[in-house]
């Protein structure tokens, strides 16, 4: 299979697919903008005793989530092309290589 064969985000993640620290950071990015939306909205709801400055902070955290879960997504659908694409490569290399 030649490199030309593959998108660039497929070629990024072929790439990086070897450091794990990527994903370390990913998923330490998830957990901390989690965290952070939560304890943002309890000292909202306590401190202003008002449900719109806890409903503006629910959207926004609902927002940054649904972005996170729609990379996460497409991520997903990246890898599966990419894997059928180098399964396809194997497959050839195979046939090639059967006398």
């Amino acid at each position: 299979m030649k490199d030309d064969d593959l998108t660039p985000l497929e070629r990024q993640i072929l790439k990086q697919s070897s450091d794990l620290d990527v994903t370390r950071r990913h998923r330490t990015t998830v957990i901390v903008s989690g965290v952070t939306a939560a304890a943002l909205l309890c000292l909202m709801a306590y401190g202003t005793k008002s449900w719109r400055f806890v409903l503006i902070v629910s959207l926004i955290y609902v927002g940054v989530t649904l972005f996170e879960k729609v990379a996460y997504a497409n991520a997903v659908i990246a890898y599966k092309s990419l894997i059928q694409k180098l399964r396809m490569g194997i497959d050839e290399t195979e046939r090639k290589s059967t006398p």
